[in-house]
C-alpha cells in the first residue's frame, strides 16, 4: 500500500513506524524545519500501542519514569507524594521531551524504509474512491492508495475534505510551558507546586531537559512572545522554592522559552475518513493535556490504523475497522480530561487517590483492546 502522511508530528511519525514496519511504501511530508514543543507524559495504558508499533523499548529508554512526584505548596513544602494511602505505588508516568520523541520515531520510521520530506507540503489533493492524486510543493505528482491527515488541530485537510464545520473550541484554562535545562541537584525527582488558582510542575524528561509548566485557571488574551514571557514571570511571582526560582531565572534569560496555549476540546464526529483520506491525532481530536491524552491518543490512532491495515487488505474495510476501534475510546478520554479539568489546578487533581490515578487510569487500562499493558 502506497501511503502519504501529511504532518511529521507525533501521530504522523508513529504511523510511519507502524506502516513501514509492515513493508508498506510510506512518505511523510512536514512543512516545518524546526521541531516545536516541550514535554509529554504517557500513562501505562499506552504501553500496548507502543509495543504494537515496535517502539516500546526505545521510547522508554529515551524518557524518565516519574516514580516519585513531590506535591508541594507554593513555598516548596511537601504536602504529599504520589503514593496511595495503603503505601502502594501509583501507576508511573513516563515523561519525555517532545522533540526527543519525534526525532526518535522519525529515525525508526526511516530505518524501516519510510521517506521523510521536509520542508514539503501538499499543493493539491484529488480524492476518489480508488486513490488520491497529490501534487507536492517539491514538484512531486503521484497517486497514493491512502492519504493520512496528521496535520494538527487546525487541519486544512479536515476542513476541505472531511468536515468543514468541526473545529477545536478554546476553554478558559491555559498552560505556559517550557523545556529547560535539567538541574539534577535541584530536581532529582518531579515536583508540583500549588498556588492561587494555578499549579507549577517541573518534571525530568531523561534527555538533559526538564518539562516545566504553569497551569492557570483563567484565560489569557492573545500575546506575542515577549508578552507571554512577561506574563508567565508575573504569575510565577507568588511561588518561592529553589526549583521555581531556577525556572524563573531561565525564562527571564531566554524570552523564547515560554509558550502559552489555551486548552481546546474537539472531537470530529464519525467517520474520520472520506474515500481514501483519513484523519488521525489532533486533526481528529484535541483534549486538555492534564491526563496526557493528546499525544497518547495520537499514538493509539497510529497503532490502531496500522493494525487495521494489517488485518484488512481492502482499504475501505481497514478504515471502517479503524473507526470502530477508535471513536468510543477517544470519546471516553475527551470526557475524562474534561472532568479532571473541571476540578481546576489543584494538587488534589493529581495526587494520591485522585480521579486521575484511580478511576481514569484504571478505566483506560481496562479498555485497551489489544495486549496486556504492563504497569511500569
Amino acid at each position: 500500500m502506497k501511503t502519504l502522511i501529511v504532518g511529521g508530528g507525533i501521530a504522523g511519525v508513529a504511523l510511519a513506524c507502524g506502516l513501514a514496519g509492515q513493508g508498506h511504501d510510506v512518505t511523510v511530508i512536514e512543512r516545518e524545519l524546526a521541531i516545536h514543543g516541550s514535554g509529554l507524559g504517557f500513562w501505562p495504558y499506552l504501553a500496548s500501542s507502543l509495543k504494537q508499533l515496535g517502539v516500546y523499548d526505545e521510547v522508554h529508554a529515551s524518557g524518565h519514569l516519574a516514580e516519585r512526584v513531590l506535591m508541594c505548596d507554593r513555598n516548596g513544602n511537601v504536602v504529599t507524594e504520589n503514593v496511595r494511602e495503603d503505601g502502594t505505588r501509583l501507576h508511573t508516568e513516563l515523561v519525555i521531551a517532545r522533540p526527543t520523541l519525534i526525532r526518535l520515531l522519525r529515525e525508526i520510521a526511516t530505518d524501516r524504509g519510510a521517506k521523510y520530506l521536509q520542508p514539503v507540503t501538499y499543493i493539491r489533493l484529488e480524492n476518489s474512491p480508488t486513490g488520491v492524486r497529490a501534487q507536492l510543493s517539491d514538484g512531486t505528482n503521484d497517486t497514493f492508495d491512502l492519504v493520512v491527515a496528521a496535520d494538527g488541530a487546525n487541519s486544512e485537510i479536515r476542513t476541505n475534505f472531511i468536515n468543514s464545520v468541526s473545529k477545536p473550541m478554546p476553554g478558559a484554562p491555559g498552560f505556559f510551558r517550557a523545556l529547560i535545562p535539567h538541574d539534577e541537584t535541584l530536581l532529582p525527582v518531579a515536583h508540583v507546586f500549588e498556588g492561587s488558582r494555578k499549579l507549577v510542575f517541573i518534571y525530568p524528561t531523561g534527555s538533559g531537559k526538564a518539562y516545566a509548566g504553569l497551569y492557570v485557571s483563567d484565560p489569557e488574551p492573545h500575546m506575542d512572545q515577549e508578552e507571554t514571557t512577561q506574563r508567565g514571570l508575573e504569575l510565577l511571582e507568588e511561588f518561592n522554592s529553589p526549583q521555581v526560582d531556577h525556572l524563573r531565572k531561565i525564562v527571564s534569560e531566554d524570552s523564547s522559552m515560554f509558550t502559552y496555549r489555551r486548552v481546546t476540546t474537539h472531537l470530529v464526529p464519525a467517520p474520520w475518513y472520506r474515500d481514501r483520506i483519513v484523519l488521525i491525532g489532533d486533526a481528529a481530536h484535541t483534549m486538555p493535556p492534564n491526563v496526557s491524552g493528546g499525544a497518547s491518543m495520537a499514538i493509539e490512532d497510529a497503532a490502531a490504523l496500522s493494525e487495521s491495515v494489517r488485518r484488512n487488505p481492502q482499504i475501505d474495510e481497514a478504515l471502517a475497522d479503524f473507526m470502530s476501534a477508535r471513536f468510543d475510546r477517544v470519546e471516553s478520554v475527551v470526557r475524562y480530561a474534561g472532568e479532571v479539568l473541571s476540578l481546576g489546578p489543584m494538587l488534589n487533581s493529581f495526587a494520591a487517590n485522585s480521579p486521575v490515578h484511580d478511576e481514569m487510569i484504571e478505566s483506560l487500562l481496562g479498555q485497551v483492546p489489544a495486549g496486556e499493558p504492563p504497569r511500569v
